[in-house]
C-alpha cells in the first residue's frame, strides 16, 4: 500500500490522521454493539410470536449466549493470525465475518440459523477485542493513546443505540438489512488505512513501516520520524529475539499479578450488570414509564445516554487516575444495582402500589450507565497498555478477552432463567455483590500506574524487567 509523504505538513495533521484511523478501526465495535443489543428489540417480538422465528425461553437463552461462546473461541487464533498476516488484514476479515452473520440473520428460517449467525458474530467480537487494541497502541502517539482507547466504548454504545432506535419500529428483515451498514462502512473506510509499522518491521518490511509511520506522524520532521522508526525497530528486534509465550504470562510474580488484575477486571466488568441491562432491558423494565413511555422507548433513551457518556469520558480519561476512576465507577454500579434489586423485589412480592414509581428503573439504569462508562467500560484497553510488556501484549489480550467472554456467556445464558425461576431482582442481587467485590479489589489490589513507565510498573507489581520481558518505548502512562 503506497502512502504519499508530504513535506511541511501542519502540526495537527498527525493527530487528525491518528484519530481517523482510530475511528475507522473502532467501527467493528459498533458492529459488536448492535449485535449485543439486537435481542433487546427482537425478544419481545419473539415472545409475542411476531417474529418469523419463534423460540422458547431455553432457546432464546442459547441464542443470546452463543454470541459469547463464539467470543470464547477466537482470541487465541486471532493472536496467531495477527502476527502471521497482519493486524490490518485480520481486522478487515472480521468485517467480512460480520457481513456473513447479518446475512444469515436476514435469511434465517429456523433457530439453528440464528444460533450459527450469533456464533459467527461472537467470532468477530473476540477477534477485534484481541487485535484492535494492539493495532491502536502500535499506531498512536503516547499522549493521545488514552483518548483513542475510549473510541471503542463510544462506538459500542453507538451500535447499541442503533439497535434500540431501529429495531422496535421496523420488521425483523428490515432490521437485519440495515444493520449491515456498520460492517460495510468499516470495510469501505479501513481499506485505506495503514498497517501497523510494528508489524511491518516484524516482517522486515522496513520501507512499508517507514511509509506508514511517515503518514501517521506527518507533522514531525524527517529526523524525528527516523528516530522513532529506529526506536520501534529496536523494540521489534528485542521482541523477535525474546518472543513471549503464554507461559511468560505466569512466569514471574509481576506477570502473575498483571494477569490476576486483567482477568479479575474482566469478570468484574460483566458483574456490574451493564451488558445484561443492554441485552435484556426491554423485557425487564415496566411496560410503561411515566405512564407514556414503553420499554423500547426507554432503551432508546438509555442508548442515547450511553453514547453521550462514552463520548464525554474521553475528555477525562487522561485527567485522573485510573484506579480512582475505577473505584468510583464500580461503587456507583454497586449502589444502583442494589436499588434496582430492591425495586424489582418489591414490585411483585409486596402489596404496595409501585405504579407511581415505575419511572425508577429507567432513571437508575441511566445513572448506572453513567457510572459504568466513567471507567469500567474502557479501562481494559488501558490495562493492556500499562501493565504488560510488549512481547506478551497480544497473548494477554487474548486471555483477557476469553475471560470476558466466559463471564458474559454465563451471565447472559442464565439471566432469563434466573428471572423466570427466582425473579428479575435476583440478577441484580448478583450484580450488587459482584460490584462490591470489584470495589474491594480495586482498593486493595490495583496498583496506581499514573505517570509510571513500564519498568516502574513491573517493579511495582512485584518483579523486575528480566530476560523474558521486552518493553515498548519508555513513555509515561497516564
Amino acid at each position: 500500500m503506497k502512502l504519499r509523504i508530504l513535506p511541511n505538513q501542519p502540526q495537527s495533521l498527525a493527530v487528525v490522521r491518528q484519530y481517523m484511523v482510530a475511528v475507522s478501526a473502532s467501527l467493528p465495535f459498533a458492529v459488536a454493539g448492535s449485535v449485543v443489543a439486537w435481542p433487546s428489540p427482537i425478544l419481545p417480538k419473539m415472545l409475542a410470536q411476531e417474529a418469523p422465528i419463534s423460540m422458547n425461553i431455553r432457546e432464546i437463552a442459547w441464542m443470546v449466549s452463543l454470541l459469547y461462546l463464539g467470543n470464547l473461541t477466537s482470541p487465541i487464533p486471532a493472536e496467531y493470525l495477527a502476527d502471521s498476516y497482519g493486524r490490518r488484514k485480520i481486522l478487515l476479515y472480521t468485517g467480512l465475518v460480520s457481513v456473513m452473520s447479518w446475512l444469515m440473520i436476514l435469511f434465517a428460517t429456523n433457530s439453528t440459523h440464528l444460533f450459527v449467525a450469533r456464533f459467527l458474530a461472537g467470532l468477530q467480537f473476540g477477534m477485534i477485542a484481541t487485535v484492535q487494541p494492539i493495532y491502536i497502541g502500535e499506531i498512536s502517539q503516547p499522549d493521545i493513546r488514552g483518548t483513542l482507547n475510549t473510541f471503542n466504548n463510544f462506538m459500542f454504545g453507538t451500535g447499541s443505540l442503533f439497535s434500540f432506535v431501529v429495531g422496535p419500529f421496523v420488521s425483523y428483515y428490515t432490521f437485519a438489512l440495515v444493520s449491515l451498514v456498520f460492517p460495510l462502512l468499516f470495510l469501505l473506510t479501513f481499506l485505506f488505512m495503514p498497517e501497523s509499522p510494528y508489524y511491518s518491521l516484524m516482517k522486515n518490511r522496513t520501507e512499508n513501516a517507514r511509509e506508514s509511520l511517515f503518514w501517521l506522524r506527518g507533522d514531525l520532521n524527517r529526523i524525528e520520524l527516523e528516530s522513532e522508526l529506529n526506536q520501534i525497530e529496536r523494540t521489534v528486534q528485542n521482541q523477535m529475539q525474546r518472543p513471549g509465550s503464554f507461559g511468560d504470562l505466569f512466569a514471574t510474580k509481576s506477570a502473575r499479578k498483571a494477569m490476576v488484575i486483567n482477568i479479575a477486571f474482566s469478570i468484574i466488568k460483566r458483574l456490574t450488570g451493564a451488558g445484561a441491562i443492554m441485552t435484556f432491558g426491554s423485557v425487564s423494565l415496566p411496560h410503561r414509564t411515566f405512564g407514556v413511555i414503553n420499554s423500547d422507548e426507554c432503551m432508546i433513551i438509555l442508548g442515547i445516554v450511553n453514547v453521550l457518556s462514552s463520548f464525554l469520558v474521553a475528555f477525562v480519561a487522561d485527567m485522573f487516575s485510573q484506579k480512582h476512576l475505577l473505584i468510583v465507577s464500580c461503587s456507583g454500579c454497586c449502589v444502583t444495582t442494589l436499588v434496582l434489586s430492591v425495586w424489582f423485589f418489591m414490585d411483585p412480592n409486596y402489596d404496595l402500589d409501585v405504579s407511581q414509581s415505575e419511572f425508577s428503573p429507567l432513571l437508575i439504569f441511566l445513572v448506572h450507565n453513567l457510572f459504568y462508562n466513567l471507567a469500567c467500560g474502557y479501562a481494559g484497553a488501558v490495562f493492556q497498555a500499562d501493565i504488560f510488556p510488549g512481547n506478551v501484549k497480544m497473548k494477554s489480550t487474548a486471555v483477557t478477552t476469553i475471560s470476558l467472554a466466559f463471564s458474559s456467556f454465563i451471565i447472559n445464558k442464565f439471566y432469563l432463567v434466573i428471572a423466570h425461576y427466582e425473579g428479575v431482582f435476583f440478577n441484580y442481587v448478583i450484580f450488587t455483590v459482584g460490584s462490591f467485590l470489584g470495589v474491594l479489589f480495586f482498593v486493595l489490589y490495583l496498583p496506581e500506574t499514573r505517570g509510571k513507565t513500564l519498568e516502574e510498573i513491573q517493579i511495582m507489581l512485584g518483579g523486575s524487567v528480566g530476560a523474558n520481558v521486552t518493553s515498548l518505548p519508555q513513555t509515561r502512562t497516564f
